[in-house]
């Protein structure tokens, strides 16, 4: 990764961990990495990694796309998501579905 591009994930995870009002240790705790993982992440520059940042976000339900890509994601797409990938007969099933119809009508915009 690009050093801007971290350098703009810690700033997302921070902002992150203060609106959800999670310290870092209780986060690092939380993912079961060491108590001051997050900080030597936040504050010394260490470079964290996809995995760990996954687990991070994930256990203490923080935005993991926000915090990777700096992108909001609805909550409803995001449980689809976590769904499909839970199971991957349900995902090659839903990817079945969606190339069998592959056009979606789109609605018609009315002019008033």
């Amino acid at each position: 990764m690009h050093a801007s591009s971290v350098d703009a994930i810690r700033q997302r995870l921070s902002q992150q961990l203060t609106q959800h009002g999670i310290s870092m240790r209780q986060a690092s705790l939380q993912a079961a990495k060491s108590p001051g993982y997050l900080h030597s992440v936040l504050k010394d520059g260490n470079d964290p990694t996809i995995g760990s940042l996954t687990d991070i976000c994930l256990t203490n339900g923080l935005d993991l796309a926000y915090v990777l890509l700096g992108l909001h994601i609805d909550p409803e797409v995001d449980t689809l998501i976590r769904l499909i990938g839970q199971n991957p007969a349900k995902r090659n099933a839903i990817r079945v579905l969606l190339e069998e119809n592959p056009t979606v009508p789109q609605p018609q915009l009315v002019a008033s």
